[in-house]
């Protein structure tokens, strides 16, 4: 609610202001939109390592990857590709911010949702039926709560596919998805001012307790769905 403030107070106010006041108006929303991002970023994993004792202990994360602040070289290395960067646990985090910032959150959620998916055990239809149809509901139908954009055919063909689910019944939409997020969505995020800082950053070895990492819980509110099909050519 109070981004939705911040917005209509910039909108309400363009109109009677020079165009200087108006850009400055303008600047001063998007400050305090990174601010509350920052804050976002700054925050623990202090839930995560609540419920895990062996992660308040040794400061890691869920599989063991450490959830302390990339050295530089570390986050330089996410510049190499698009799978590099979602190999670090505090990568895909970041990642997934700069996506609420841009309210298209949901492309990276599908997408490692189809990850998941695929590891699951391929004798246990019963479990693969039920997650498919999760994942439908959740993603692909039309007006889902977490609707990613799909071209009808790519969405024709997953319907199709559901009808005798397996793995890898949402591969073709997968690819889409990860056209958009690799060739448009991903050079973006190496110019996003809370990635480049810490290319230069030094890295932070602190304690547990004050360990800084971004947070996947918080999300920002969605005022309306980004349709980034135009961005890219159908594959």
């Amino acid at each position: 609610m109070f981004v939705f403030s911040l917005l209509w107070l910039a909108s309400a106010q363009k109109s009677t202001r020079s165009h200087s006041e108006t850009e400055a108006v303008e600047k001063s929303v998007k400050q305090r939109l990174k601010q509350m991002v920052r804050r976002n970023t700054d925050s623990v994993l202090k839930h995560q390592q609540q419920k895990s004792p062996r992660c308040a202990k040794t400061g890691a994360i869920a599989g063991g990857v450490s959830s302390s602040r990339p050295t530089p070289e570390d986050a330089r290395s996410w510049q190499e590709s698009f799978d590099t960067l979602l190999s670090s646990t505090y990568g895909t985090t970041l990642f997934r911010t700069f996506l609420q910032l841009e309210y298209n959150e949901e492309n990276l959620a599908f997408y490692l949702a189809c990850e998941k998916f695929k590891r699951l055990d391929p004798h246990g239809h019963r479990k693969i039926t039920a997650k498919a149809q999760k994942i439908y509901d959740e993603f692909v139908r039309v007006e889902a709560p977490r609707e990613v954009n799909l071209d009808s055919i790519t969405r024709a063909t997953t319907v199709t596919n559901l009808a005798n689910p397996n793995r890898h019944c949402f591969d073709h939409a997968q690819r889409r998805v990860r056209h958009v997020l690799e060739k448009d969505v991903y050079p973006r995020f190496l110019k996003f001012d809370l990635y480049t800082q810490l290319l230069s950053a030094p890295s932070m070895e602190t304690s547990p307790t004050a360990v800084q990492v971004p947070t996947s819980t918080t999300m920002l509110p969605s005022p309306a769905k980004v349709n980034l099909s135009s961005a890219v050519p159908v594959v």
